[in-house]
């Protein structure tokens, strides 16, 4: 008889069991909730009676509800000492991203306290190439095959059940990946990884037993062939393990202390604000004050630290930090040259940059006051250095720019010839233009070499974008001013 041919009863006992463990892993991790689709779906194949029960529905409904209690010993629990994430020092309070009411708690078991947000449909679909490599360098062509043969296995036995499980599960939990825009996502695909797993292993109990997998063939003897077969299959984790085992292993893996006692070493002030762009960064520093008890009257910020517009990007950061932080010491726990744009950096004990406020505190030496498309040129500076001239514009901006623009300044002579250019992304990865808010003064510099007998006149300002040189605006062509 096929495998899922004919309905059978599924027993109540196993049905609650079934749906307690749901619960269980629900308070693990919210995820959980993708295997629902596909677990009720193997259970109509498998019984499609046990539905009409409204008894029995509402049964498990409790049942899967009952291990969410668990829930409950986080405000129980909650407090400055338990979780220093969510209960840092920022000025003379204590910044509670955990407040002991009922919307925090809402927010913390669904995840919304700690939410990235989703990349659009266009982001998604750039995604695939990065999964399609995920899949290949986990199984090897090898193992993708055998995931294909799995999978028609399942359909020629008609295990609907299975089949409806797995792969629905699977459809779901990667189409979640290719929109879920944070950082460790590689994390995510771990799941999918085990029903690849699975598929395969249908494919090796079909061709050790001959490829029999109609389901109603007589008994047989093992197809030898098979079996050697089978085996060899063995080859392609002991190989991934071969390969990836130094990786894997991190027992004696002690960068990341390294790192962190390096920049204790560079003695920031006791009370520092310390900021990187990167969480991974900074949750160390929560080990040592919760753990270790050092450092413990630091703060230690990062975008996303919560879903408000303060922490959006490391440009609010570090200004939540120096308008918020009460007068105390910020650094940057590495150097990220792009924010120059924004804020006033200073050279500290490495691998720590000072922050001592926002760059365009003054006005600038030259005014020009003339609208650029989304922003307008306040003005400029420009001075002779040893290395050419250092030129750095003053752009308001008015509205969002959508992308990463790149700025080029080029100077002329009198004679209309150009003596100078220079073209560079203004933030560079750290404060790029699509990053730039409306209200801000940002400071643009370029360093041009000046040939010593040659003297500017003139100055073409432009940002453009792409091989295509799109332009943001038509460029200001200005007279320099001496």
């Amino acid at each position: 008889m096929p495998p899922d041919a004919t309905p059978n009863v599924a027993p109540p006992t196993f049905l609650f069991l079934l749906f307690f463990l749901i619960g269980l892993a629900l308070t693990h991790h919210g995820m959980a909730i993708f295997l629902l689709p596909g677990l009720l779906l193997a259970l109509w194949f498998v019984d499609h009676r046990w539905w009409r029960s409204p008894r029995l529905l509402i049964g498990l409904g409790l049942i899967t509800l009952l291990p969410l209690v668990l829930y409950l010993y986080i405000p129980l629990r909650s407090g400055a000492d338990a979780s220093p994430w969510y209960h840092q020092m920022l000025g003379g309070e204590r910044l509670d991203l955990y407040q002991n009411n009922w919307s925090s708690f809402w927010n913390f078991i669904t995840g919304r306290s700690i939410s990235v947000g989703f990349h659009t449909i266009t982001q998604a679909v750039a995604q695939l190439p990065q999964a399609a490599l995920l899949w290949r360098l986990h199984f090897y062509w090898p193992g993708l095959l055998l995931m294909g043969v799995g999978l028609f296995v399942l359909i020629r036995q008609r295990r609907w059940s299975v089949l409806a499980f797995t792969l629905s599960y699977a459809l779901i939990q990667q189409v979640f990946n290719l929109f879920y825009g944070i950082g460790d996502i590689l994390i995510y695909y771990i799941p999918l990884y085990l029903m690849g797993a699975i598929w395969a292993g249908f494919a090796a109990n079909a061709l050790g037993n001959g490829m029999r997998v109609t389901g109603d063939e007589p008994e047989a003897r093992p197809f030898v062939g098979g079996l050697f077969l089978v085996a060899a299959l063995f080859f392609i984790p002991f190989q991934l393990l071969r390969i990836n085992f130094a990786q894997l292993d991190q027992a004696g893996d002690q960068a990341v202390r390294q790192t962190w006692e390096t920049i204790l070493a560079a003695q920031p002030a006791a009370d520092a604000v310390l900021i990187s762009n990167d969480r991974d960064e900074i949750v160390p520093l929560f080990y040592l004050q919760a753990v270790e008890k050092r450092a413990v009257g630091m703060t230690g910020l990062f975008p996303l630290l919560s879903p408000a517009p303060r922490f959006a990007d490391i440009g609010t950061t570090v200004e939540t930090a120096l308008v918020q932080g009460g007068g105390r010491p910020v650094y940057l726990i590495k150097p990220m040259p792009g924010l120059a744009v924004k804020f006033a950096l200073e050279a500290a004990r490495p691998p720590l940059v000072r922050v001592v406020g926002l760059a365009a505190e003054g006005a600038p030496a030259h005014s020009v006051d003339q609208p650029f498309g989304p922003l307008r040129l306040v003005g400029y500076d420009w001075q002779p250095t040893e290395q050419g001239v250092q030129f750095t514009l003053h752009w308001l901006v008015h509205d969002k720019l959508a992308v990463d623009y790149t700025s080029t300044v080029q100077l002329f002579d009198a004679a209309g010839e150009k003596i100078a250019q220079d073209d560079q992304q203004p933030g560079g990865v750290y404060y790029p233009t699509s990053l730039w808010k409306p209200g801000e003064t940002l400071l643009d510099r370029h360093l041009l070499p000046l040939p010593v007998d040659r003297k500017p006149a003139t100055v073409l300002i432009g940002m453009y974008v792409g091989p295509e040189f799109i332009q943001l605006a038509p460029p200001l062509k200005l007279e320099m001013s001496p």
